[in-house]
């Protein structure tokens, strides 16, 4: 999908519907055939967080937070077709 391609050339993983499937939020707001597609976004707290010392990685952050804006208007730039949207679910 779209969205898959969009974390993938930022060079994220991306796994759909695992370990989680779809939630309340994806399900309730989001209405595919009608265009208004939803998808909900797990982040690895490795990417940001020393978990073992529960401290901040400053640096990694913020590329995280940049990327996300990136993403986030990537994502609000996609004219996606009903059945596209779908596939977001």
């Amino acid at each position: 999908s779209a969205f898959k391609t969009i974390f993938l050339n930022k060079g994220y993983s991306v796994l759909i519907n695992d370990p989680y499937s779809g939630g309340y939020c994806t399900t309730h707001y989001g209405k595919p055939n009608r265009g208004y597609p939803a998808i909900q976004i797990e982040i690895n707290r490795r990417l940001y967080l020393n978990e073992k010392a529960v401290k901040l990685k400053e640096s990694k952050a913020t590329k995280l937070m940049y990327d996300l804006e990136d993403i986030i208007q990537e994502i609000l730039q996609l004219e996606l077709a009903p059945q596209e949207a779908q596939v977001a679910e």
